[in-house]
């Protein structure tokens, strides 16, 4: 993961027109970037703790200031905006693995995404003694 900048090793030049808003102490932001080690992909992360105007980017294009989410843009120009962590790794993971469904983490019916995701781990009845 580059700081802020696109370099051009691995599948880096695949996963130009991407770009994380986030910063590194959110652990939804976390699980994006290991995401995105995993894949060895080069994705410039948009430290919006650090940047004010990049937490002004997340806040226009979105409504609202919550991280993470991925700006990409299409060779056209095009930008489309993905929130929500397990999204974006069901996205990264389909467009670069060919796998949509890259495990438990984000699979299921509400486990994986975002806030009611975490919650349904949380609470979710431990298994039956074998």
């Amino acid at each position: 993961m580059a700081p802020d900048a696109d370099t051009g090793t691995g599948n880096a030049t695949e996963a130009a027109g991407l770009a994380l808003y986030g910063y590194p102490q959110c652990p939804f932001c976390r699980r994006v970037l290991g995401a995105v080690d995993s894949l060895g992909l080069e994705v410039p992360l948009r430290n919006t703790m650090q940047e004010a105007g990049y937490q002004r980017e997340v806040v226009e294009a979105m409504g609202r200031g919550t991280v993470p989410v991925l700006r990409i843009e299409n060779a056209a120009g095009d930008v489309e905006w993905l929130p929500e962590s397990a999204d974006i790794i069901r996205y990264l993971h389909a467009r670069f693995d060919g796998d949509a469904t890259p495990g438990e983490a984000v699979s299921g019916s509400n486990e994986g995404r975002g806030f009611m995701g975490w919650l349904a781990k949380l609470f979710r009845p431990p298994p039956p003694p074998s």
